[in-house]
């Protein structure tokens, strides 16, 4: 991991190459412009002392505001390819992530959860990749707080679905009669991190999450032998 952090810091930015060019050429260029009006100034009528000084702290001073910036997008170079590896270390944790996303795989059992703000007659409904309903799930009336529910992969109609990828949705009918809000979120272990793509892709449930998606991060737990 540390040879591809230190590959990643020390591979010449196109960008920055082209921006020390142009700090070169821009201090040559004010050298040489410099020296010609020192060269050719009248000796009747020489320049100001003062005048010479305001020009090189000027310059002195825009030279170290470039040097800054360039320094202040190294860092952040470095920052970015250090944050990009340290999500490797989610690896074989226990994650909850922003998703409603369920993965049928090989007739397992697909998990989701979700959080209530007060307790309410609650039913999953299942759908799949083209948005059409294939299960209603009455999980009766429950309580505020987490909830979960485990889908047996069959349809209305008893017949078992084929592996793929499904979404849900959660309608919650509180005491009032009216529909509660509803959080719904994944619970999975982080199985693979893609770091080729522009931001890390984080696999759980061979579901693929963003970073912004995890909600908590947990150590997985231990299945008993």
């Amino acid at each position: 991991m540390i040879t591809g952090i230190n590959a990643l810091s020390k591979n010449d930015d196109p960008a920055a190459t082209k921006v020390k060019s142009e700090d070169k050429l821009g201090r040559d260029s004010f050298l040489k412009m410099f020296i010609a009006q020192l060269s050719n100034q009248d000796p009747l009528n020489p320049m100001d002392i003062s005048q010479m000084s305001s020009q090189l702290a000027q310059y002195s001073s825009l030279e170290q505001l470039l040097n800054i910036n360039s320094n202040l997008e190294s860092i952040e170079g470095i920052q970015d390819s250090a944050s990009r590896y340290q999500t490797l270390g989610l690896i074989g944790k226990e994650v909850q992530a922003d998703s409603s996303v369920l993965i049928l795989d090989n007739g397992k059992a697909a998990k989701g959860s979700f959080v209530l703000d007060e307790a309410a007659q609650c039913t999953v409904q299942i759908l799949d990749d083209r948005g059409i309903l294939v299960r209603n799930i009455n999980l009766g009336i429950l309580s505020p707080g987490n909830n979960e529910f485990k889908w047996d992969g069959f349809d209305n109609d008893g017949d078992i679905l084929t592996t793929g990828q499904f979404t849900y949705n959660v309608i919650a009918i509180a005491g009032n009669g009216k529909t509660t809000l509803v959080n719904k979120y994944i619970t999975g272990t982080v199985t693979g991190i893609n770091l080729n793509e522009e931001d890390p892709v984080i696999y759980v449930n061979s579901i693929p999450l963003s970073m912004s998606q995890i909600l908590s991060v947990n150590m997985a737990e231990e299945t008993e032998s």
